[in-house]
């Protein structure tokens, strides 16, 4: 675990050096991702514990079939992927916020250390998304904020409880 708060720390570092966004928005960006990591539970163990409704086990075990599918049918490489889950308690993993100026067809574009520069922004937070929002429509920029219902950790895939409606 110290390790992990060493690369978290050094991250931030190059974040704020970087100039191209905010520590603050990396800051929530890496927790978030960090707390989903030590979140998971092992997708077998939840599929074998009596305390797992029926219909999260029919779930996950659809999950299992799936990577089997894709593993042995298709010979794709499965490692870890949707090995864990999360339980959330609300219907979206992260939510994306879009700002476009008024009468615009092109998007706002964020700028990140790894990705380059993308047309959305992520955030872990809602109320996070929703005071970025603000401040892009007061400087009347049409905006939407919408819910991400699927999420990978790069470190194997969760498998996150995502009740189907909107935010």
């Amino acid at each position: 675990m110290k390790q992990l708060s060493q690369i978290y720390f050094l991250f931030l570092l190059i974040a704020g050096v970087s100039g191209c966004s905010s520590i603050g928005y990396y800051s929530q960006a890496v927790s978030g991702h960090v707390s989903l990591m030590m979140a998971g539970e092992p997708v077998e163990q939840l599929i074998a514990r009596d305390t797992t409704s029926e219909e999260l086990k029919a779930k996950l075990k659809t999950s299992q079939q799936a990577r089997q599918f894709a593993r042995d049918t298709l010979s794709l490489p499965t490692g870890d992927a949707y090995s864990e889950y999360v339980a959330l308690d609300h219907p979206w993993v992260v939510v994306n916020l879009v700002a476009v100026p008024e009468f615009s067809l092109e998007p706002h574009r964020w700028c990140y250390l790894v990705l380059g520069c993308q047309a959305y922004r992520g955030y872990f937070n809602l109320d996070d998304a929703k005071r970025e929002q603000a401040k892009f429509e007061s400087d009347r920029y049409d905006t939407f904020v919408g819910g991400v219902t699927a999420y990978s950790t790069l470190a194997g895939s969760t498998i996150p409880c995502i009740p189907a409606s909107p935010i």
